[in-house]
């Protein structure tokens, strides 16, 4: 049976290639006439380098990741902020998790054991509910979206660092293209870190369903 990452690859090849699309016709000039073989070698490259940033993707450990994503590097997983991001949704009784899960929930649970403590007894119980999949298989989606676009900026930066130190004449990057790749970037940081909370969110209020 795939994983829910599996499940994922199809739509992240397609998002990938389609950010590298949208780069190369910035970068080769959007309102420039171009011949039909052209492009054809637009989609030909935005698929090849999408293969292989998947690729990439594919073989970064997730706890990477989520430091990435999260911008934090200890407790970067929202089950370890549990208590205030339940605090900030007003579809949460506080109150009542509280007294349900209260080693989780309690103010002076070191955020490593909460999260270790949430996996147990809030999201082992309800892992097979529908709703719960399809929120943790999106924010695996925008987390691997996040981190391969990243993986692409740290790409082309290379590139264009190897181009001028050695003075090669070759075809720089155009300003644009990283403007694109920022916007994407921070889209899908921000999809990345709301469909981490929501999964945990949803995870609590599947206990009351």
């Amino acid at each position: 049976m795939a994983s829910l990452k599996d499940n994922n690859n199809i739509k992240l090849f397609g998002l990938i290639s389609a950010a590298l699309l949208i780069c190369s016709w910035f970068q080769f000039g959007m309102l420039v006439k171009h011949e039909l073989t052209d492009y054809l070698l637009f989609g030909a490259y935005s698929t090849l380098f999408s293969a292989v940033v998947v690729m990439i993707n594919n073989v970064m450990p997730s706890a990477l990741k989520h430091k990435i994503v999260f911008t934090r590097w200890k407790h970067e997983l929202p089950a370890s902020r549990l208590d205030a991001i339940c605090k900030k949704d007003s579809r949460i009784l506080f109150k009542e998790v509280e007294n349900k899960w209260p080693e989780i929930f309690s103010s002076e649970t070191d955020p490593h054991t909460r999260n270790g403590l949430w996996y147990k007894q809030i999201y082992k119980p309800v892992i097979d509910r529908p709703e719960v999949s399809h929120a943790h298989q999106n924010f695996l989606l925008y987390r691997d979206v996040s981190t391969s676009i990243i993986v692409i900026v740290l790409l082309i930066a290379c590139y264009d660092v190897y181009r001028y130190w050695y003075a090669l004449e070759v075809l720089a990057v155009e300003k644009n293209v990283y403007a694109v790749l920022g916007v994407f970037t921070l889209l899908a940081l921000i999809s990345a870190r709301n469909n981490g909370e929501r999964f945990v969110l949803t995870t609590v209020a599947a206990h009351e369903t």
